[in-house]
C-alpha cells in the first residue's frame, strides 16, 4: 500500500523519474513545488475552517490509502494502476489551490504595495510553464504511439462490417 499511493502521489506532485514502476520520483523535474504549496493548502485550510479541513482530509484518505487497502494490489502491476487515486488527487488538487490563495493572502498582507503583491504572484505563476513543459510528453503519450496504431489496425480490418466507422477509414454513405 505505502509503495503504491505514496508513489503515485510523489509522481503527481514531485516529479517522475521514469516510466518504470520501480522508480523514485525526481524532485528535480518539479522541485516539489506543487507538493509543497498543497501541503500549505491543508494548513491553509485547517486555518481558515477546521471541520471542512476535516472533512477533505479523510475523503483524501478514504479514496486514497484507503482504497489502496481495499484492493490490495500485488507488486508489480502490469501496468500503472494511478487512475484508481483520481479522487484523492481532486483533492490534492483543491488543497494546492487553497495553497496558492494563502500564499496570495500572505503576500499580499507582507507587501506594503500592491505592486510587490503581484510581483511575487508572478514569480509563482512563472513556474507553470515549466511544469507543464516537465509534463506533457509524458501526458500526451507523443513518443507511444502503439494505442493509435493498434487502433488504426482494427478500423482497417473490420471496416466493412462496422456501423458506427472509424475516422479516416468511414465514408459517409456506406
Amino acid at each position: 500500500m505505502q509503495h503504491m499511493f505514496n508513489r503515485y502521489v510523489l509522481f503527481n506532485f514531485a516529479g517522475r523519474g521514469s516510466r518504470d514502476q520501480d522508480a523514485d520520483p525526481a524532485w528535480a523535474q518539479l522541485f516539489g513545488i506543487p507538493l509543497f504549496v498543497g501541503l500549505f493548502g491543508l494548513y491553509w485550510q485547517f486555518r481558515k475552517d477546521w471541520r471542512m479541513a476535516t472533512s477533505f482530509l479523510l475523503l483524501f484518505i478514504i479514496m486514497g490509502y484507503l482504497i489502496a487497502f481495499y484492493q490490495n494490489q500485488q507488486e508489480p502491476q502490469p501496468r500503472e494502476r494511478d487512475y484508481f487515486y483520481a479522487g484523492a488527487y481532486f483533492i490534492f488538487a483543491v488543497w494546492i489551490a487553497l495553497g496558492m490563495r494563502g500564499l496570495l493572502d500572505l503576500v499580499s498582507g507582507a507587501a506594503r504595495a500592491p505592486r510587490q503583491a503581484v510581483s511575487g504572484c508572478a514569480a509563482v505563476l512563472l513556474l507553470a510553464p515549466h511544469s507543464s513543459r516537465e509534463n506533457a510528453a509524458d501526458e500526451l503519450r507523443l513518443a507511444r504511439p502503439l494505442q493509435k496504431l493498434a487502433g488504426m489496425g482494427l478500423c482497417v480490418q473490420h471496416a466493412p462490417d462496422m456501423r458506427a466507422g472509424c475516422h479516416p477509414v468511414h465514408q459517409r454513405g456506406q
